[in-house]
C-alpha cells in the first residue's frame, strides 16, 4: 500500500468513525433550532401595521440581501468548482478511492446546488421592484 493509499484510507476511517453519524440527523435538529428561532424573532419582532411600513422595511433590506445572494452564489461556484478539480486529479492519480470519498462529495455538491440555485432566486426576487408596482396603471 502506498502513502497515497493509506492517507484516504485513514481519511476513509475518520469519517466513518465521525460521532455525528452515531448521533442521528443532525440536519434535522439544525432546522429545527432555526425555526425556533425564527418564530421567536416574529412573535418578538411584531407584524407590520400597513403595507407601507413592510414596503421600507423590504427597500432597506435590498442591499444586504443582494450581497447576500452574491456572497452565497460565489461561495458556492468556488466550492463545486474545487470539488470538481479534487476529482480530476483524483481520477487522474489513479488512486484506490473507496466509494465512501465519493458519497461524501456528492453530498456536498447536493448542498451546494441547492443553496447556489436558492441564492440566484433570492437575487432574482429582490431585483423585482416592488416599489413602481402601485404606480402601474391597471394593476
Amino acid at each position: 500500500m502506498s502513502a497515497d493509499n493509506a492517507e484516504v484510507h485513514d481519511f476513509t476511517r475518520a469519517i466513518k468513525a465521525h460521532p455525528m453519524q452515531s448521533h442521528g440527523n443532525w440536519s434535522l435538529l439544525g432546522g429545527l433550532t432555526t425555526t425556533v428561532f425564527v418564530f421567536g424573532g416574529v412573535l418578538i419582532g411584531g407584524q407590520f401595521n400597513n403595507a407601507l411600513e413592510a414596503q421600507e422595511l423590504i427597500a432597506m433590506m435590498t442591499p444586504a440581501m443582494q450581497m447576500l445572494s452574491f456572497a452565497a452564489i460565489t461561495a458556492t461556484g468556488t466550492v463545486l468548482a474545487l470539488m470538481l478539480t479534487m476529482l480530476s486529479l483524483i481520477h487522474e492519480s489513479n488512486s484506490g478511492v473507496q466509494d465512501t470519498l465519493y458519497t461524501i462529495v456528492l453530498r456536498i455538491s447536493r448542498l451546494c446546488t441547492i443553496d447556489f440555485v436558492a441564492s440566484a432566486l433570492l437575487l432574482g426576487l429582490v431585483g423585482i421592484p416592488f416599489g413602481e408596482a402601485d404606480s402601474e396603471p391597471g394593476l
